[in-house]
């Protein structure tokens, strides 16, 4: 698990804030993943797939989740570029590039809604990742306690 998060997952995620994934093509990965992970016998056919994404303390397998992944990659990029400090002139130009474009496409929109969605305030600052963060570590280990 660790060579796929550590190997594999980066290569996606490269490519998150640049092509816009829908979350039917990241659900599909996930699937993809699994499907090689029972074919190379890394994972029983009928095992449970929630284990599979619990983080190892709670004792999961650690496999990172795709959208989650996108999720937080999308803040990330976000809240970079809207937190850019007048001293950095790239940023700068990017940010007013992104004003004047104003689409749904850009990646700042697309941070601010995916903050909407998931009901973080919009603090602009990196407080809200870690609160998303935790937000999916509170739903695992609600997860892990039901399972019990």
């Amino acid at each position: 698990m660790e060579a796929i998060n550590s190997l594999a997952v980066p290569v996606i995620d490269y490519s998150f804030g640049i092509i816009e994934w829908t979350q039917e093509e990241l659900r599909k990965l996930d699937t993809k993943t699994r499907k090689c992970l029972t074919l190379f016998k890394m994972l029983h056919p009928r095992a449970d797939v929630i284990r599979l994404y619990l983080p190892r303390r709670i004792w999961g397998r650690g496999l990172r989740n795709m959208k989650d992944a996108h999720d937080i990659a999308i803040l990330r990029m976000g809240k970079y570029i809207n937190c850019a400090s007048e001293n950095d002139k790239v940023l700068t130009i990017i940010q007013q590039c992104l004003n004047e474009s104003n689409t749904q496409k850009n990646i700042v929109n697309r941070a601010e809604r995916l903050e909407r969605n998931l009901g973080i305030e919009n603090t602009h600052s990196y407080s809200n990742i870690t609160a998303y963060k935790n937000k999916i570590k509170q739903t695992y280990v609600k997860i892990n306690e039901n399972l019990k």
